[in-house]
């Protein structure tokens, strides 16, 4: 998975945090990709992964995205806004939404130009982004209504009802054995908490330092007095 992501020159290296950079954008949005297909999911949903990538890094992503599920022969379902034309003919079926949800267009992505230019007579001129037109021809309430219509009256929507769908038995793995997952949880939580030493030992220090002026400050005539106010503080 780290090498389909282009991630093997990364694997020593740490995310980082908000306080210590670590690795770039494009860089984590792509760990973040490799920490689900790990799993080798037959299905994964991938919510807007270029959001907050300029156009460059956003390909890449998606062109590393595209390879890993191929290789582990899994589906992915994504999510973008403002495409590249290049980056949006990396996916093999394109589904354009009006607003509403309702479907615009659900088929093979090279096949959506030819549609709206045959079926809609939308004209894409050579200097534009055929992805933008896609979605301003979307975009008014009246083209709305011509695309919905057009597209339900096309053949591959027709197709599309008379499949029957896959039962949801079709989208699961085989699971780890329970005591094989529960070494690799505590590997993974020990190793977070080894990490986070500083952090942990501030806050040890903070709570050590909270009761000494605590037991400075208020004194007490009987030590049961005390037991009983900090067990209703905790």
């Amino acid at each position: 998975v780290a090498r389909d992501l282009n991630l093997y020159s990364l694997l020593e290296a740490r995310v980082g945090t908000p306080e210590k950079r670590g690795v770039s954008g494009g860089q984590r949005k792509r760990v973040s990709i490799g920490m689900e297909l790990v799993a080798q999911p037959l299905l994964l949903f991938a919510d807007e992964p270029t959001s907050g990538l300029d156009s460059t890094t956003s390909h890449e992503v998606v062109r590393c995205l595209n390879g890993a599920a191929a290789r582990l022969g899994s589906t992915v379902v994504a999510v973008i806004h403002q495409p590249r034309y290049d980056m949006l003919q990396l996916f093999d079926d394109l589904i354009l939404l009006a607003v509403g949800g309702y479907v615009a267009y659900a088929g093979p992505t090279e096949g959506a130009v030819d549609h709206f230019q045959s079926k809609l007579h939308v004209r894409f001129s050579n200097n534009s982004n055929p992805a933008d037109v896609l979605l301003d021809a979307i975009a008014t309430p009246e083209d709305q209504e011509a695309c919905i219509g057009v597209w339900k009256s096309t053949a591959i929507f027709q197709a599309k009802i008379e499949q029957t769908p896959l039962p949801p038995s079709a989208f699961h793995r085989e699971r780890q054995p329970f005591f094989r997952a529960v070494l690799i949880y505590m590997d993974r939580c020990i190793l977070q908490t080894i990490r986070a030493s500083v952090t942990l030992a501030i806050n040890y220090s903070l709570c050590a330092v909270a009761v000494l002026l605590l037991c400075l400050i208020l004194t007490y005539e009987r030590l049961d007095q005390f037991e009983m106010q900090a067990a209703l503080a905790s």
